[in-house]
């Protein structure tokens, strides 16, 4: 093995290891799309935890305080269920929003290209006459 000076000093210098650099890892997703996704992956699962949950729950809470209880979790629910309806509403609108700009956008790049269509027409006509 016999190297000249140039094609030495050409390579990298050893680091005294013999491991590759792997290339790192892209950043985790945020939390709110880690839960997320999590839920839209393991739908059946995510039931099933919450059932778990809920009956443990009831089995660690006296009878005399389940009725408490019960109107707490009931009056919970109530305000997540207002609260995803106007979250719902809201994404509903803002995509009808969007789908009637997208609508406005395509009918003015249609009327784009018709405009050029014609003016390549025109060109061509010339250009044969």
């Amino acid at each position: 093995m016999t190297q000249s000076t140039n094609e030495l000093s050409e390579q990298p210098a050893d680091t005294g290891t013999d491991i590759v650099q792997l290339p790192t890892a892209s950043a985790p997703p945020a939390k709110e799309y880690a839960a997320l996704d999590f839920v839209k992956q393991h739908p059946v699962l995510t039931v099933a935890s919450g059932l778990a949950v809920g009956a443990l729950a009831a089995a660690l809470i006296p009878r005399r305080n389940r009725v408490y209880v019960t109107r707490r979790s009931s009056a919970f629910a109530d305000a997540i269920g207002t609260a995803s309806l106007a979250l719902a509403t809201q994404a509903l609108q803002k995509a009808e929003a969007a789908r009637s700009d997208i609508r406005d956008r395509a009918g003015a790049l249609a009327d784009h290209a018709g405009k050029i269509g014609e003016k390549a027409g025109e060109l061509k006509d010339k250009l044969q006459r």
